[in-house]
């Protein structure tokens, strides 16, 4: 028991003691560290709720009917749904792959006859009801590849992965560059945002000449192309659409990078390669579907590899479902 004396002698710091933790248990003192670096904050400035709305995305997939369409269609299906996007199957032509699809909230599929190519069902697609003014980001991609492909050891997401690459100023991101006979983007997997898909829909915009057309003929997203020479005019003339604006284009391939523009680039290839896809035409080697996320499945690639990596993949259990979230 404390002395008179010292009882008094205590006595204030008692009372301050005793002020302090009312103070505390009616939430009218907050401890706040003195010293703070530029990531440590107290928990009352922690509080505040971001406002920021997240981005709406939308994934396109056109579909025509051959034995490797189905079996890439069903491939994606399987690896490459998930809950963070919408996504938006399109069946060009007769066909019963519709069963295919699962149906989910998030998954819508469109009929339509089989003609314009990929790229002209995508434009046709996405004018209608100005779905494209609905969302933020896009992917367009079709059934002559398969994918995504995901390392083990990867956490990400596959179609973050390629979102990633749009910045302020690439709007058009692809899987692989061709230089022949000049530099595009392939259009079998396609990334843009709201900046870049406008490009492409425009019908003004990426007027010029290559050996399968002229300045007079549409590009792009922005018409019907129904003859194969239509369509590759149409695929190179969306690079233009995309750089004549001012903006860059980007690729998930490895080499593009070692210098990182187009003119270099091209100058750099094996003369006469006229597609990084084929066997071993890139750069003496085969490219490697985790390099891409997506691989093209056509008589001139690694079909055994291909096959071996979609086995791995579905023994593996990978779900974009758990990647990607919600």
């Amino acid at each position: 028991m404390l002395s008179a004396i010292n009882y008094h002698r205590w006595l204030p710091v008692l009372t301050l003691l005793a002020i302090w933790v009312v103070l505390i248990s009616q939430g009218r003192l907050t401890y706040s560290p003195s010293i703070a670096g530029p990531e440590l904050t107290s928990q009352a400035n922690s509080t505040t709720e971001s406002t920021t709305e997240t981005p709406r995305i939308v994934i396109v997939y056109s579909y025509t009917e051959s034995e490797k369409s189905r079996e890439n269609l069903q491939y994606f299906v399987k690896f490459g749904l998930h809950r963070a996007a919408d996504f938006i199957f399109i069946f060009n032509g007769r066909t019963d792959a519709l069963r295919e699809v699962p149906k989910r909230e998030n998954v819508q599929i469109v009929t339509r006859e089989g003609t314009c190519s990929d790229l002209g069902a995508h434009g046709e697609v996405l004018r209608g009801n100005n779905i494209w003014k609905q969302y933020d980001y896009f992917i367009l991609l079709n059934a002559s590849v398969r994918g995504p492909f995901m390392p083990y050891w990867s956490s990400s997401c596959w179609s973050d992965t390629l979102l990633s690459k749009i910045t302020h100023k690439a709007k058009l991101v692809g899987i692989t560059a061709k230089c022949w006979p000049r530099f595009y983007v392939p259009s079998m997997v396609w990334a843009t945002d709201q900046t870049g898909i406008s490009l492409l829909l425009d019908a003004s915009l990426g007027r010029s000449h290559s050996i399968f057309g002229g300045p007079s003929e549409l590009v792009g997203l922005s018409g019907c192309y129904d003859t194969l020479h239509s369509a590759a005019h149409a695929e190179m003339g969306a690079t233009s659409m995309i750089t004549g604006a001012g903006y860059t284009v980007d690729v998930l391939m490895a080499s593009f990078h070692k210098i990182g523009d187009a003119g270099s680039y091209c100058e750099s290839t094996t003369p006469g390669v006229l597609d990084p896809l084929r066997e071993g035409d890139y750069f003496g080697s085969s490219i490697h579907p985790y390099e891409t996320l997506f691989a093209r499945t056509t008589a001139v690639m690694n079909s055994l590899s291909v096959e071996n990596l979609s086995s791995w993949m579905e023994d593996s259990g990978y779900s974009s479902y758990l990647r990607c979230g919600v």
